[in-house]
Order: structure tokens, then sequence, then C-alpha cells
């Protein structure tokens, strides 16, 4: 079925159209004739945690972001919490985060034992507000966390600045935007880390559970190695709390052989725009600074139909009630400001 404004809107439909979020097999189906014999290779010589076609995937997704070193783990929410710990953030320390986001976010602070300070984001963006940032400020407040939400970046330029005069630790959230890029750099370049979540519904997503740290850092990123791997420095030796974060060698291979058409996405979802313009609560995700849009979610974007709404993208199959919001709501019993 074509989708069109004129069929979106038409008054004769009585019944809510229904659109899936995304259809995986399409992807599949782009890489199947290449990815096969990897996976047989895969299987043939055992290399199913890290290895080579995890150290691959590495190689080419640093060379594609721009920075010097880019660490495959199992999580967008664990490459949150490593970079976090590598970044010095513990208890007593507090983090700020933007309000409207995926709970991951906060999960991350919480893990190291520190206080989310959750900030207002902006109306245009859905994006940390940093004049709200600024008035949720104390000493205690070590790092902010701005998140690309839905692919859209951040000001972080205004981040970076803010960052720098209040002497804060910056840690991206990019988990929904590889890709994207804030003027000529992709994001999840600017902070100290940068974090991606590679789970199989995202723009560039993984046959399972993924998700990737980059730093410009070499310390910091030989931390974040050993970190991922139970903090071993070598074989059997452990220097601190380690974690079993490891990539699978599946999950390298495949995003290994799905990152080349990656930017292709993105053209396709721009393509999508003149269906989308003019319906009602509609409304293009880009922001002045946004020279190439990677949208993951392209737009939260609900028509009128006759009988109900019908959700054009969304986080699952479309309901009358649903809408494209992440909150990031905390129980009381969880450490929040």
């Amino acid at each position: 079925m074509t989708l069109s404004r004129t069929s979106l809107l038409s008054p004769d439909s009585d019944a809510d159209l229904r659109v899936p979020f995304t259809d995986l097999s399409i992807q599949w189906r782009q890489i199947e004739e290449k990815a096969l014999p990897d996976i047989h290779r895969l299987f043939e010589t055992g290399a199913f945690s890290l290895g080579p076609f995890v150290a691959q995937f590495e190689q080419a997704a640093g060379e594609y972001l721009g920075i010097a070193h880019a660490i495959g783990v199992n999580s967008g929410t664990s490459a949150l919490h490593l970079a976090l710990i590598a970044a010095g953030i513990g208890p007593g320390d507090k983090v700020l985060v933007p309000s409207h986001t995926f709970i991951a976010t906060a999960w991350g602070v919480l893990y190291v034992g520190a206080t989310p300070v959750l900030c207002d984001v902006e109306e245009e963006s859905a994006n940390i507000d940093l004049a709200d940032a600024e008035r949720r400020l104390d000493p205690a407040v070590k790092a902010i966390i701005p998140v690309h939400l839905y692919g859209q970046p951040a000001d972080i330029a205004g981040v970076m600045a803010f960052a720098a005069r209040h002497r804060l630790v910056v840690i991206e959230d990019a988990a929904q935007a590889i890709g994207a890029r804030f003027g000529s750099r992709r994001v999840g370049t600017f902070g100290l880390c940068g974090c991606y979540s590679f789970y199989p519904a995202k723009n560039l997503g993984a046959a399972g559970e993924a998700g990737l740290v980059v730093t410009a850092d070499e310390a910091i990123a030989r931390r974040l190695r050993a970190l991922r791997h139970h903090a071993q420095s070598e074989r059997y030796v452990h220097d601190e709390l380690g974690f079993n974060y490891r990539m699978e060698g599946l999950q390298g291979l495949i995003l290994g052989h799905k990152l080349p058409l990656l930017d292709g996405r993105r053209a396709g979802a721009s393509s999508r725009r003149p269906i989308t313009s003019g319906l009602p609560a509609c409304r293009s995700p880009c922001r002045k600074w946004c020279t190439a849009i990677m949208c993951s979610i392209f737009t939260s974007c609900a028509a009128r139909t006759a009988t109900g709404w019908a959700i054009i993208c969304g986080e699952q199959e479309s309901k009358p009630d649903c809408t494209i919001r992440c909150r990031c709501m905390l129980s009381r019993r969880w450490p929040v400001s």
C-alpha cells in the first residue's frame, strides 16, 4: 500500500490505519547474500564473543564517525554505564540529564551511585534546555548528558560551552543518532565519550543487543576495553570491578554489513517528508544547525482519520492513544533531583 497525505486523511476509511514501526526483514534481505558466508565462518571459527568481526566493526565505526577509539559493548545502556565510570562519576555526584528521554540515560547515572538531575527540554527540539540546566547547578553537579533525541542533535556547541564554563564532563547519549551531524562533525564525538545503541529497531540495528562507546582519549579507551571484559588488564588479572559487557561476534558481523548502508537510510527518511508535511500534529525535527540529520524516529507524527489516529511512526504498532514520548519517569525510591 502506498501512503500519501490524501490516503491518510481520507474520511472514507472506516478503520484506523495501523503502520508497524519497522520491518526488520527488509534490512536482512539487503545484506543476506554477503552476510551468510561470514556467518558460516563465524560458526566455523567459534568467534562468538568479541573476536575479528567485532574488531573490524569497531575500526569501521571509528572511521565512519571520525574518532580514534570505538569500543563495542552489549547495549547502549552498558555504554552509558561504562562511560560514566571512565569519567570518574560516582556516589555523591550529580549529573544533569534531560527529563524527556529513554530511562537508560538515568540508569547509567544510578548504576554508578550518582544522582540524576532532571532538566526541562526545549519546546523546539525536545532536547535539554541549558537555561533550565543552569538553574539546577550546585557544587555536586559533575557531568551533563545531552541526548540527541530521535536522531536530532542537541545544541552540542552550547552544551560544550556550558560544560567548560562550569567544569563539567560531557557524556553524549547518541543512542538514536549514529550518523547525525552537528556542523561538520558526527554527534557522539564532542564529549569525553559518546554512547550508541544498536537495538534492532534503531537506524543501525544489530541482530540482538549491542552498543558502542567512542572516545578520542587513548587512556579512557584502554580502560573502557578492560571494563567491558571483567576489567582484565591481562588474562585473569582484574584491576578493578569489571563487567561482562562484551559485544558478541554475531553482532559485530551484522553491524559491519549494515554500516555501509546507513547513510542510504537517511536519504530514505528524507523522502518521507512530502508524505508527512502538513499533517496535523506533525513537525519536521530539523533545526537550524542540523546539516545531515540521521533520524531514528523520523518524526512524532499523527494524522487524524475518520475514526481515530493513524500513527505514522511509533515505538510499536500504532494505538489510538499512542504518542511517541519516553519521559524519564523514576519512582520516588530512586534518588533524583
